[in-house]
């Protein structure tokens, strides 16, 4: 028997009541498509965090005034340009504590001047970030929030 009630049939007449159901089941599934597309959509979407252009950035200093809160489980998507070779590092406040963890992104290998480049890092929901590079540079810098599938 199906969660609806109903039994394999040959070749018998369907009756209204079990047409009825077979419609009802078909609506209800027709919804919890539309929710797991929805909340599929959502947990794909791409936010604008915060964005600074033309900053006068100084050596291991926070860019951003205050830490960055991330949205949604996922990345942060930094991307980031300089008018020198820059090494970059992303403060990180993990939810739930109040530990600032500094640490080089891009293994360590400094940004070449006036290019742009992308750097991920996973995040959940809650977390603080923030961008910081070394030496002293003028900058232009987007922190992006994606969110990745469970």
């Amino acid at each position: 028997m199906s969660w609806l009630g109903l039994t394999y049939k040959g070749a018998e007449p369907l009756f209204p009541e079990e047409y009825n159901r077979i419609i009802d089941g078909l609506d209800e599934l027709y919804a919890r498509i539309t929710r797991t597309e929805d909340c599929i959509e959502e947990r794909f979407k791409t936010r604008l965090l915060a964005y600074c252009i033309f900053k006068f950035a100084y050596a291991n200093e926070d860019i951003f005034d205050e830490d960055i809160l991330t949205e949604i489980d996922g990345i942060v998507r930094t991307k980031i340009s300089a008018n020198k070779d820059v090494y970059v590092l992303m403060k990180w406040i993990p939810n739930g504590t109040n530990t600032s963890i500094v640490f080089y992104l891009n293994d360590k290998t400094p940004i070449p001047a006036n290019t742009w480049k992308e750097l991920d890092f996973t995040v959940s929901k809650n977390d603080k970030v923030n961008v910081r590079i070394i030496p002293e540079a003028n900058v232009v810098v987007f922190l992006f929030n994606i969110g990745i599938s469970k």
